[in-house]
């Protein structure tokens, strides 16, 4: 007997391949987040992109620091200035201190009241009162009599002093006339007596008072 296997062979029947289930989740659930992004950016409004606003906030930044650093400089570059126009003005009295300091030595000084001593040789003589007499005129004390140690000796040798200064002054003079041809060269005889002329005649002032000098 033939066995049903020969007459009817076993159709091959090919059922569909069943998917995994974990495969269906995953597909589902990437679906529904694609859902959830595409609703997300449809409620969300529009905004400023990030680096826009980091440039402002960054250029607002920069701008309170250069103000908060240019406000000290601004003071500081003030303050020279306010000093300087609050200071008082008184480089004439430091220099007009300094040049009287400097340049009038005691000497200078001594010569000065010796001079103005002369004045008032003809009311006192030869003498230390017509030397505090000449102090007191320049507006200085009396007391600068100390300043001479020898007295009326002091008074008489700035005379002198002074008296031949004066005739060097008047020959030299003369000299540069001869030279530019506007005087004619005198003789040596003529020369001589005329210096000692004019020298005597500074004399003149103080003649009556003279003779206290040899005693």
């Amino acid at each position: 007997p033939l066995e049903a296997n020969e007459y009817f062979p076993p159709a091959e029947v090919s059922a569909p391949a069943a998917q995994p289930p974990c495969s269906s989740l995953t597909r589902g659930f990437h679906r529904a987040a694609l859902r959830l992004q595409d609703e997300s950016k449809a409620d969300k409004p529009p905004s400023s992109s990030p680096s826009s606003t980091t440039y402002h906030e960054h250029y607002r930044a920069h701008s309170a620091e250069q103000e908060a650093a240019g406000a000290p400089q601004e003071h500081s570059a003030s303050e020279p200035a306010a000093e300087e126009a609050s200071r008082p003005n008184t480089s004439y009295q430091v220099q007009s201190g300094e040049q009287g300091e400097e340049y009038e030595t005691e000497e200078q000084l001594q010569a000065r009241i010796l001079t103005a001593a002369l004045e008032f040789i003809p009311l006192h003589g030869w003498t230390v009162e017509a030397i505090a007499a000449g102090a007191e005129m320049l507006g200085l004390s009396s007391a600068s009599t100390g300043m001479f140690y020898n007295g009326a000796g002091d008074l008489v040798l700035h005379f002198v002093s002074q008296c031949n200064s004066q005739l060097t002054d008047i020959l030299a003079e003369q000299h540069n006339q001869v030279q530019l041809g506007q005087a004619e060269p005198k003789k040596t005889a003529e020369f001589l007596r005329d210096a000692v002329e004019t020298r005597l005649r500074m004399y003149i002032p103080y003649i009556e008072t003279w003779p206290q000098v040899h005693c």
